[in-house]
This record gives structure tokens, sequence and C-alpha cells, in this order.
């Protein structure tokens, strides 16, 4: 009788979410309009051109997120509620004027 090899072990890791990559697909594809554009090949994608923008979009996200929390926080700071038609009588209220500007991109 000879040694036989261990049997491979597979564990099946659950996929983390990636919001980076959601949205460029999102974005890339059109909101679902061209599928064949965001056909992955491994952990890139098939369409050279998609590839190259996926590389772009990963190195200005950290910048572009970083950019997107410092606009939220001067609004915070300067309690900059233009742009809200409530009224604000207790610090719930602010918050959410607040949050509705950062919604609408004041």
């Amino acid at each position: 009788m000879h040694d036989a090899e261990p049997a491979e072990v597979r564990v099946d890791r659950p996929v983390r979410p990636d919001p980076e990559r959601a949205a460029f697909e999102r974005w890339c594809g059109e909101d679902g309009r061209w599928p064949q554009a965001i056909e992955r090949n491994g952990n890139g994608y098939k369409l050279m051109s998609t590839h190259f923008g996926w590389m772009a979009w990963r190195a200005c996200w950290p910048q572009a997120q970083a950019a997107e929390r410092e606009r939220c926080a001067v609004l915070v700071e300067t309690r900059d509620v233009s742009g809200h038609d409530g009224y604000i009588e207790t610090s719930g209220d602010l918050l959410d004027a607040l949050a509705g500007c950062i919604r609408r991109g004041a």
C-alpha cells in the first residue's frame, strides 16, 4: 500500500462587499445598460478599456472619499443648512437638515 496524498481542503470565504468596485461597475456599465463592459476576467476585466478604467478609478478613490468627507465636515462645522426648508429648533433638527444637505450635494 502507498501513502495517499492528503485531500485538498477548500475553504470558501464569503466575498466581502466592495463598494468601490460596485460604484465603478454601476458607472462603467451605465447602471446595467452595458453588462458586457463589466465582464470580469479574474480580478480584472475582459475589456482592456474597462480594466484600465478600473485601475484609474482605484487610484482616485481614496482622494475622492477624502474630499467628500472634508465637504461633509465643512457643512457640519459651519452649520451650513442652506437649501433646507424646514424649521430648526433642536439639535436633532439640525442634524436632519445637515444630512439632507449632504444627500443633495449642497
